[in-house]
């Protein structure tokens, strides 16, 4: 008897033998794993991805005690990282606008109150246009330049009326060219200029058409009481020079770009907020918060500088996506009116038309808790007169709000008519835009003069409807002004509002939330305010309050299990504004600290005014290592598809097996299920030993994974390959077709990855039995461990010895030696299932178990007991020996020959039935069940060669397959060498050997391997073995092709190849399925020899198609129709008892041959004779087998007188068995 390990190792020389026939695939199941390492490592090699990142601080941010707007400002700059040493000064950017801001107003405030500016403004009405100085007058650029630079330059439009000290000198015709020639008080270069232009008598004629002396003399004449009279002395000459170098110097310095920035600003703003696309919105957020944030980095630029909000920009509209999200009517609302904020504080539309920004999107950007304090309640309870005191503090900051909204009700409603009226009626203005209209002609050409023809456009009365970007009015400005201060007032009107909202029982309270919040989405077209927090007292003694403040889950860190950090290490801060800012975002803590500041101020009676202020501790520097942050995410995923190719490949070979019959003919052989899978193993086992070995050798060459152990990265590996073969093979045993089980197999693996992509969703809140629970799937457990692994590499500490039985970061119930554990753990429920579940489902040619078969005696000891049989004509029935029964007909009783009474019974059929029932999925429609083999009892006996016979369908096959163990009966049983097929199968198949009806063999072994393969699972010595394949492959032809792979050999080849087969080891039972089909006359007889040869000590049973091979092979035939025994016995039995006699044929000499004087003749000896047939050459004569003594003077006549009865020869023959079977 062969051993376990014995087969194993022939198993092993077999899967070895094919996978040196197949060497590409081989070679691609050791290569494949290692090819996206490979990839890898290409990648990491090719840049150096480590950056060294210096120290990080942070700016302090104020808490609500310093008020609104600073905890607004703070935003700006949660976890924005200032790197080095810095101290925290205000923003220069904003600085710098405040300080030219300042320095503008300043002056305009100094000069619209100086004398001369006010001596101007009487006597503008005085000015007329006048000439250009220089029409007519030969000057240089020099000449112009110096004078037009003078530091007392000359205003090109004087038409004034002048007081009385310069009255006399100004109106004589020569007054102003003499003054202005002599230049006084200038300087040389400037006097230079003037006296060779005043040589020109034009240029003095220009001077003196300066001045309109109608006008002056008329407006020094009148008489009006409302006279404007204006002194104008020399030294107002000088203060207008000082005036227009102010301008000019500001105007160079950058000083006046504040307004030019202030004007962008708004245009932009008010273009975002009217646009129709929200990346147009969003550019206005980002340009507002550069403005209000300061230079630099701040939350808001930073998010919006990413692509992905960009994506999202392009292709939606604001209205669209508000529409979507809160599916209202197509209704707007109207916010170019101011409304009490009783009417749209609750209404969902203005919520989301204020903000024109959707919640989900809002969620993105961090700010859903700023949607949620503008239009939320805070709740309370118990509402008493003492709570109330405790949110005193809090309440007086969200009325603060609301101051913004007055603001901006004042200003739209009265402030900006009236600034819309004095630009438009008011003297000052008109005088104003005619001193630039003079400011500009005598500046022509210069920054000055440009300065002024802006200012005079931007101040036009009755500007045009439309102005481009570069020639704004004072209306657009306004308009814009106006906008924002609408947008300003609806975003802090809802502060007029009481936030806060108390309530006598907690039961009303938590209705009141659970109304708000509307998870079930029950109240969601109902307009309400939004829900920002509640607040339960739960004691409150004198000197001690005890409270809970609770907010929705979504807008703080989960404290679930204790879990509020991050998923995995990183080695820089947590400062992603949208993740870790939670309770800064939801207004957690600032809710939390004006309460505790109204509690403290409640319990000791004294109301200090603090302040506080939170900063994260600073950073310090440490390596970044991008490649590993980037391959962090997809490190499991790609370690996990490295075996994708193996895991295919694996289950197509065990369902190939199975699917070609070579499973079970190595059973029948005597290969047991246990060596079947534990070969399997082992061959798989050793391939990935060798990939898993390469790949540990290159993740820590190619530092992939640099830091880690290589032992237990190694052994990380190796169970995972082992846990992967076994689910492999679980796969394997719910396919019959190979092609379909391996696509399903890789479609399986991936399943198994994309289940652990959901489950890493959920890790933050799992236990350790949900990790167990979820780690039943290898790849989740793979993927958790390549995350630790991960995880230890960038914490720059890598998996070592001492932190294998630690918790990673991010959950104190999770090791890595759970991980390897559970590997194990599944690698044995899974072999354990294959076990089970192979025995209920072994597939189409298997016997399947019952699903209680493990708690069966017999399954685990078996059932030793052999029944002996001395008399040919008993079988075994229970232990006792007893006749086979036939038909009591007594005609049926003449079909069945005496059986033998010197043989043993080989094998006996006792009352076998096969039912074929119709499946609740079959796809024919056959309702009543097909009985293949019907209470069919039967013995074949030792040396010798029964012929099985029947038509197609009449049960050979099936009783042939319930015989072999391929199916199993519906009813009764079989004993082969002594042994039940129903119990016994594995020691019957120890004797039993099988020529399959179809060739089962291994299309990449010689015919030499297949002897030697079934040869030692039979338990040949090799000494044995060569000799049985010299004279096997000798017997059945095949000498010359014993060193052929089977895949090119003939069919007839591969024929006698099987017939070889059954024979190996001494069989003691050989069943032979049509062992001649398909092949050429002399391998027939070749076969027939080797059938001849081996009969001795066999119990052969033969099925086959040709009769004649029946006949002469057949010591005893036995036919069945429609799986029923109809007759049995030697040929010559049959024959006699259903062949109608002998033939005896006559060759006609002469077509003159008479008839009736030859049958008379033949009659003449043997009476009983009678016509068959005739035809043109033959006459036929039947003789019956009772006439066999008459034959001798029978075929005298026939040699004294043939040409007397016209014949020129004859013969006689038997009934043949072909004959004999269609008569059945």
């Amino acid at each position: 008897m062969v051993t376990a390990c014995e087969q194993i190792c022939v198993l092993l020389w077999k899967d070895i033998k094919l996978k040196q026939r197949r060497p590409i695939s081989t070679l691609m199941e050791l290569l494949a794993p290692l090819v996206i390492i490979s990839i890898l490592i290409g990648i990491r090699q090719s840049q150096d991805f480590f950056q060294r990142s210096s120290a990080c601080q942070f700016k302090p941010s104020p808490l609500a005690s310093s008020g609104l707007g600073a905890v607004l400002r703070s935003f700006c700059h949660l976890g924005v990282c200032r790197e080095g040493a810095q101290t925290f000064h205000t923003d220069q950017d904003l600085v710098t606008d405040e300080g030219n801001i300042s320095r503008v107003m300043g002056a305009i405030n100094f000069w619209l109150n100086h004398n001369t500016i006010k001596k101007l403004s009487l006597a503008a009405s005085a000015t007329r246009p006048a000439l250009a100085l220089f029409d007519g007058v030969k000057v240089t650029k020099e000449q112009r330049a110096s004078f037009e630079t003078a530091e007392v330059p000359f205003p090109k439009l004087l038409d004034l009326s002048m007081g009385p000290g310069m009255a006399g000198l100004m109106l004589s015709q020569s007054g102003l060219p003499n003054i202005l020639c002599s230049g006084a008080g200038a300087t040389a270069n400037w006097t230079r200029a003037v006296r060779e232009l005043c040589k020109q008598p034009r240029f003095r004629e220009n001077l003196r058409s300066q001045l309109d002396f109608d006008a002056v003399r008329a407006q020094m004449a009148s008489t009006d009481s409302n006279k404007r009279s204006v002194l104008l002395n020399p030294s107002d000459l000088k203060s207008l020079q000082m005036l227009l170098s102010q301008i000019n110097e500001m105007s160079n310095d950058g000083t006046l770009l504040v307004f030019q920035k202030m004007r962008d600003l708004a245009v932009n703003v008010t273009e975002g907020l009217s646009s129709s696309r929200l990346k147009g919105w969003l550019r206005s957020v980002k340009i507002l918060a550069g403005h209000v944030c300061g230079s630099g980095k701040n939350v808001l630029s930073d998010y919006l500088d990413r692509e992905m909000v960009e994506d999202v920009a392009e292709d939606f509209e604001p209205n669209e996506l508000i529409e979507k999200s809160t599916n209202d009517s197509e209704e707007t609302v109207n916010l170019t009116t101011i409304l009490p904020p009783e009417e749209f504080c609750s209404d969902k539309r203005y919520q989301n038309a204020i903000l024109l920004l959707p919640d989900w999107l809002l969620d993105k950007l961090g700010f859903s808790g700023l949607k949620r304090l503008m239009f939320g309640e805070i709740l309370y309870y118990p509402e008493s007169e003492r709570t109330r005191k405790f949110l005193k503090k809090l309440n007086e900051t969200l009325i603060a709000a609301s101051w913004a909204s007055y603001i901006a009700e004042n200003f739209v409603k009265s402030t900006s008519p009236r600034i819309a009226n004095f630009i438009t009626n008011s003297s000052e203005m008109a005088n104003m835009r005619t001193l630039l209209s003079h400011c500009q002609i005598y500046y022509a050409g210069q920054p000055n003069g440009r300065n002024c023809k802006n200012l005079e456009l931007f101040l036009q009365p009755d500007p045009p409807s439309a102005q481009s970007n570069t020639s704004s009015t004072w209306k657009d400005s306004l308009n814009t002004t106006n906008t924002l201060m609408l947008r300003l007032y609806f975003a802090t009107a809802c502060f007029r509002l009481s936030k806060l909202r108390g309530f006598s029982t907690e039961k009303s309270l938590e209705n009141r939330t659970s109304f708000l919040i509307d998870e079930l989405e029950d109240y969601k077209k109902v307009n309400k305010s939004l829900f920002i927090a509640s607040l339960l007292f739960d004691k409150l003694a004198p000197g001690f309050v005890k409270y809970r403040l609770r907010f929705p889950e979504n807008s703080i860190d989960s404290t679930r299990h204790f879990k509020v950090l991050d998923s995995h290490f990183k080695p820089k801060p947590r400062t992603n504004f949208q993740t870790d800012f939670k309770y800064f975002t939801s207004f957690f803590i600032y809710i939390q600290e004006l309460l505790e500041h109204g509690i403290q101020a409640e319990v000791t009676g004294v109301n200090a005014p603090l302040q506080t202020y939170l900063t994260m501790f600073p950073s310090v520097c440490y390596m970044d290592d991008t490649f590993a942050k980037v391959t962090n995410a997809f490190l499991p995923m790609l370690l996990i598809f490295t075996w994708i190719f193996n895991v295919s490949v694996l289950v197509n070979a065990i369902v190939y097996e199975k699917e070609t019959r070579l499973k079970e003919m190595m059973k029948i052989m005597g290969l047991s299920d246990g060596v079947h899978w534990v070969s399997w193993f082992i061959t798989s086992f050793a391939i990935m030993l060798v990939s898993g070995t390469l790949i540990t050798v290159m993740l820590k060459a190619g530092q992939i994974i640099g830091l880690s152990n290589p032992g237990l990265l190694f052994l990380f590996i190796v169970s995972f390959a082992v846990s992967t073969i076994c689910e492999a093979f679980f796969i394997s045993i719910f396919f019959s077709n190979a092609s379909v089980a391996a696509a399903v197999a890789a479609v399986a693996y991936i399943v198994g990855y994309v289940i652990y992509l959901v489950v890493i969703q959920f890790t933050s809140t799992m236990r350790q039995a949900h990790f167990i629970v979820s780690f039943l799937i290898p790849q989740i457990a793979f993927g958790i461990g390549s995350e630790i692994i991960s995880n230890w590499e960038l914490a720059v500490i890598g998996l070592q010895a001492n932190n294998f039985f630690s918790a990673p970061l991010w959950s104190e119930e999770l090791s890595f030696f759970l991980v390897i554990l559970m590997l194990w753990v599944d690698s044995a429920i899974l072999m354990l299932l294959t076990w089970y579940l192979e025995k209920l489902f072994p597939g189409p040619y298997g016997v399947p178990k019952p699903w209680y078969f493990p708690f069966l005696h017999s399954f685990w000891f078996g059932n030793t007991s052999k029944h002996g049989v001395s008399d040919s004509s008993l079988a075994f029935s229970n232990g006792k020996v007893e006749s086979v029964s036939v038909d009591s007909n007594e005609s049926s009783k003449q079909h069945f020959e005496d059986e033998p009474a010197n043989l043993k019974v080989g094998v006996a059929i006792r009352n076998l039935s096969k039912i074929y029932r119709p499946g609740c999925f079959s796809c024919r429609r056959q309702t009543e069940p097909l009985t293949a083999v019907d209470d069919l009892s039967y013995n074949f006996f030792e040396n010798q060669i029964t012929s099985f016979l029947g038509h197609n369908g009449a049960g050979k096959s099936t009783t042939m397959s319930i015989l072999t163990g391929l199916f199993l009966p519906t009813s009764g049983t079989a004993f082969i060498g002594g042994y039940d097929i129903r119990t016994e199968m594995d020691q019957i198949r120890r004797h039993l050997g099988l020529c399959p009806q179809y060739n089962v063999l291994f299309d990449t072994l010689t015919v030499e391997d297949h002897i030697y393969f079934y040869g030692m699972l039979k338990g040949l010595s090799r000494a044995e073995l060569n000799v049985q394949i010299d004279f096997l492959a000798a017997d059945v032809g095949l000498e010359k092709k014993r060193h052929e792979i089977c895949g090119n050999l003939s069919g007839g080849m591969k024929r006698r190849l099987s017939v070889a087969l059954a024979f190996i080891g001494g069989s003691k039972v050989v069943v032979l399925d049509e062992p001649t089909a398909g092949v050429d006359p002399h391998a027939r007889r070749s076969i027939w020899d080797v059938l001849a040869k081996y009969r001795q000590g066999r119990t052969i049973i033969l099925t086959t198609h040709h009769m004649d091979e029946a006949e002469i092979l057949g010591d005893r035939i036995c036919v069945i129709n429609k799986g029923r025994l109809v007759c049995s016995g030697s040929p010559m039995f049959l024959k006699k008892e259903f062949g109608e006699g002998y033939t005896l044929t006559l060759v006609k000499a002469s077509p003159d041959c008479e008839l009736d004087v030859v049958l008379n003749s033949v009659q003449s000896e043997v009476p009983e004779a009678n016509l068959a047939e005739c035809t043109s050459s033959e006459i036929n004569i039947r003789l019956p087998y009772s006439s066999v003594p008459l034959f001798a003077d029978l075929f005298e006549t026939l040699d004294e007188i043939p040409l007397q009865l016209g014949i020129s020869s004859y013969g006689i023959e038997d009934s043949s068995l072909e004959e004999i079977f269609f008569s059945l």
